[in-house]
């Protein structure tokens, strides 16, 4: 026996990375890129009725014990690096929030670059967030 403990956070991200794959369009095929975590957990290639759209979503997973108000403005509590990582994809950069103890499963998304453009360089702009 060691003393190495696991810690909480792992498990409910490994639940997250379990669940979400599960509830995605079964035509839709998922793979996990290897090598060690650092920003995107899945990459998601999009089938429609069998025929390739040769479009990506790249999806990095957060899981959640904590409960959530889907009425409030936003649920996603994102650090500014994880924004500007995102910025750097060409591709949709989709962050995915997974609550691990709520059934049936689901899970909320943002689509991050679309988020910047459309709301943080509306309410926040550019030249206000450089600072950050």
């Amino acid at each position: 026996m060691t003393d190495i403990i696991r810690p909480e956070s792992h498990e409910i991200d490994t639940a997250a990375r379990r669940i979400v794959p599960s509830i995605l369009p079964r035509a839709w095929e998922h793979r996990e890129p290897g090598g060690r975590d650092f920003g995107i957990d899945v990459q998601v290639e999009l089938f429609d009725q069998g025929k390739d759209h040769g479009e990506m979503l790249l999806l990095q997973i957060k899981g959640t014990t904590k409960e959530l108000d889907e009425n409030q403005p936003s649920i996603f509590d994102l650090p500014v690096r994880t924004l500007k990582y995102a910025e750097m994809f060409v591709g949709p950069f989709i962050c995915v929030l997974c609550p691990v103890n709520i059934e049936p499963h689901r899970a909320y998304f943002i689509w991050l670059q679309e988020y910047i453009k459309v709301f943080l360089d509306f309410v926040v702009p550019s030249s206000a967030r450089s600072n950050s």
